[in-house]
């Protein structure tokens, strides 16, 4: 079986600000990218 490459991207996660911190660079990509695994399925017929 075929190792999948499909990506997947999360957007709009939780951002954790610290109060000493004055700048924060701008979050305009994804933070996580994760390899989903594809699975194929077989159903036996009695």
């Amino acid at each position: 079986m075929p190792k999948s490459i499909a990506t997947k991207s999360v957007r709009g996660e939780q951002k954790t600000f610290d109060i000493n911190k004055r700048r924060y660079p701008i979050n305009s990509t994804p933070l996580k990218e994760t390899t989903q695994p594809k699975f194929a399925i077989f159903f036996a017929k009695d």
